[in-house]
């Protein structure tokens, strides 16, 4: 049962990228976490392409449609996908020394409010719900990803808000 899940998560995995060009804050980031799983309780992964996709996923060039890839700017982009980055380093664990965590790290912490919370990024503001709880699943997306890079700010703001 394990064998055809991994095999479909990597098959349809593999279709996305090649026909969508994006990570998507949670196509990817999903296969990446179910696939870091199964490979951490032994099962068979393909572990070169699980290294290939990791490294496709985290570079935020793949954040955005193909179209949108010539005029990119890292640090708007960055800025616009904060549930995908949050994503991404809940599903890599590890790579304490990868250059897209401390990237993610930063750009999580200079874009959080002054009462602890993200905003609402991708298409989640589109769903036409009202914007504190878009807010709120941004920061509780993000609240976990605190244990990877030492801040409990997150925490403390939904605490102390409304």
């Amino acid at each position: 049962m394990a064998a055809k899940a991994i095999d479909y998560l990597e098959t349809e995995g593999q279709r996305w990228m090649d026909q969508r060009g994006c990570v998507s804050c949670h196509q990817i980031p999903a296969m990446l976490w179910s696939l870091q799983a199964a490979e951490r309780q032994g099962l068979d992964v393909a572990a070169e392409d699980l290294k290939r996709w990791t490294e496709w996923s985290t570079d935020a060039v793949n954040f955005v449609k193909p179209h949108q890839k010539k005029d990119l700017d890292v640090e708007q982009t960055l800025a616009g996908n904060i549930d995908t980055m949050a994503a991404l380093l809940l599903a890599i664990p590890g790579q304490a020394d990868a250059g897209w965590r401390e990237q993610f790290a930063a750009k999580l912490c200079s874009e959080q409010a002054d009462d602890g919370s993200w905003k609402a990024c991708g298409q989640l503001p589109a769903q036409k719900r009202p914007k504190q709880e878009t807010t709120q699943a941004t920061t509780l997306w993000v609240t976990p990803t605190s244990n990877y890079w030492g801040t409990a700010w997150a925490v403390i703001g939904l605490l102390s808000g409304d």
